[in-house]
């Protein structure tokens, strides 16, 4: 009722472990319509599963994504092991359903994991997930503690290989001193000195701001840290004491012991793990090198604001949208290229980045075969193929379109379904059909700018960017629809940023700034600042 506004009605849900523990109200129910466990904390889900997970394995079965809170539960205990696959001592902090210390005692170099957990009842409510997380409860080499994790670690005075952290959300009592800059400073003197720090965050519930002092605090205390995610809007940070975070060795999703426990789930791929980046360390460091506000025991600003967001049921956007955007604008500073995908079929198309490559291979496969397999696809996969289908036979007329506007907008639109989750890298058979058919029709000049430059913001020429920019201002200034200001406005600056005309930025953001979201906060607005201020002549960058 807190949380949603509404209540069960009868037959919807089995009560099968209710207590009252020392610290929290612990439940496990069964959805019965959804056929779906969960446990709750005081009537917040904290994990859940479907019951698939607990069917044998067997030809019959058909391989299915993962979903709901078992995206998190596997994905975000395996990235951060592919970071250091060879750890030895892990720790756990939070239990859950299990499956996070389940699933990393898969590995088999992990030779003792703690599972550290305050409330007694979550371990005996956990249970219920049993045998899906059974390597917590039977597995020698698994210590479940019922600790306070500061507490934990400063009594135990050890070092740890992997530790992951996963409590329940920051908005919830007591949980808030989990995600603060003291925490990780705390935290990271009881690592090894390549170890690894895994940090599940989510971003339901929640704005960027606040996400922002968080990984401030994480930033003001780690050297090295990549970005993922592992749900539509869960992340995890994996960060390290090291100065650099190692690549990440995908082959521990292929380990016997993992295999089986996924044998129900589509295949984890090298790919589709590689779809979950977000941004890392190095990204970010021109917005939170100079950040003001790191979340902290003395300046609690989770604490404080994390249940008014809650309350308003606010995402932070501005993540999703790092990694959902058709142009990322952070990948060309680095030289971060994302291919096109290959594999039509993933294990997380719910995962913005890993969904979007999923559907351009299909958009690429062969008609035959697409036209062959449309039952099976998702209907988004399926209005996608029509879409293009669309536009392939427009591409065929023997005239030149009606509105040229609209024919721009609907082949951007085909072109984004094509190519987005990429970075540097552009379809060229898509680009060479546009061009021959803007050259066949003698289309406008506008119409080709406007190609142009979506051409540039996908294979990084940043000449063609630049010009077609100067281009097309005036026509985005005045609303006439060739591009969207806020396309503009990222392809303009980072372009011109790129090419070292400093003051060609600035005035791209000067006259387009106002046009994109001018209320209220935008991480990439904020970061996309922050890159201006970093390549400012005057302050000698």
């Amino acid at each position: 009722m807190f949380r949603r506004g509404n209540i069960f009605e009868p037959g919807e849900v089995e009560s099968v472990f209710h207590e009252d523990g020392r610290t929290a109200t612990v439940s496990v129910l069964n959805m019965l319509e959804e056929n779906v466990l969960t446990i709750a904390t005081n009537g917040k889900p904290d994990a859940s599963l479907y019951r698939f997970w607990f069917e044998a394995c067997g030809d019959s079965i058909s391989k299915q994504p993962l979903a709901g809170d078992a995206s998190t539960q596997t994905l975000a205990p395996l990235i951060t092991l592919a970071h250091r696959p060879d750890a030895r001592i892990a720790a756990v902090i939070g239990q859950g359903s299990g499956m996070s210390s389940h699933f990393l005692l898969a590995s088999p170099t992990i030779e003792e994991l703690v599972t550290i957990e305050i409330e007694p009842a979550m371990i005996r409510g956990s249970r219920e997930f049993y045998p899906a997380n059974r390597r917590v409860f039977d597995d020698p080499r698994s210590r479940i503690v019922i600790e306070d994790a500061k507490t934990y670690f400063a009594a135990a005075g050890r070092k740890y290989d992997l530790i992951f952290s996963e409590p329940s959300n920051p908005w919830v009592s007591g949980v808030a001193s989990l995600f603060t800059t003291e925490f990780y400073q705390h935290i990271s003197r009881y690592m090894s000195d390549d170890g690894v720090f895994g940090q599940w965050l989510h971003l339901y519930e929640i704005d960027d701001a606040l996400v922002l002092s968080i990984l401030a605090a994480i930033h003001e205390n780690f050297p090295a840290y990549e970005i993922f995610l592992t749900d539509a809007r869960d992340m995890l940070v994996v960060a390290t004491k090291a100065e650099r975070l190692s690549q990440p060795d995908w082959s521990v999703a292929e380990s016997p012991e993992l295999l089986k426990d996924l044998c129900n789930i589509v295949p984890l791929t090298p790919e589709a793990f590689e779809g979950t980046r977000v941004t890392h360390r190095a990204a970010m460091a021109p917005l939170l090198d100079n950040w003001g506000e790191a979340n902290s025991d003395f300046f609690p600003v989770v604490d404080l604001f994390a249940e008014r967001t809650r309350y308003m049921r606010l995402t932070a956007q501005g993540f999703i949208g790092l990694a959902s955007d058709r142009f990322d604008f952070t990948a060309p500073f680095f030289n971060r290229r994302s291919p096109l995908g290959t594999e039509p079929v993933v294990a997380m198309p719910r995962i913005p980045r890993v969904g979007a490559r999923a559907l351009s291979a299909v958009l690429r496969t062969p008609r035959g075969e697409v036209i062959e397999n449309l039952d099976n696809m998702p209907m988004d996969s399926r209005g996608a193929v029509f879409r293009r289908e669309l536009w392939q036979n427009a591409l065929r007329a023997d005239h030149g379109p009606s509105d040229w506007k609209i024919w721009v907008t609907r082949t951007l639109a085909v072109e984004a379904e094509i190519g987005k989750g990429t970075a540097g890298v552009a379809d060229e058979a898509v680009f060479s059909d546009i061009t021959e058919f803007l050259d066949r029709h003698d289309a406008p000049e506008l119409a080709r700018e406007a190609i142009a430059f979506r051409y540039g913001i996908a294979a990084w020429d940043f000449e063609k960017v630049s010009r077609a920019t100067d281009a097309l201002m005036q026509s985005v200034l005045d609303s006439e629809g060739w591009i969207l200001p806020h396309e503009a406005l990222f392809g303009g600056v980072v372009a011109k940023l790129r090419l070292r005309d400093f003051e060609g930025a600035m005035s791209v953001w000067e006259q387009l700034r106002p046009l994109v979201r001018p209320d209220g906060f935008d991480l990439r607005l904020e970061l996309l600042e922050s890159y201006l201020d970093v390549f400012n002549p005057a302050h000698g960058s």
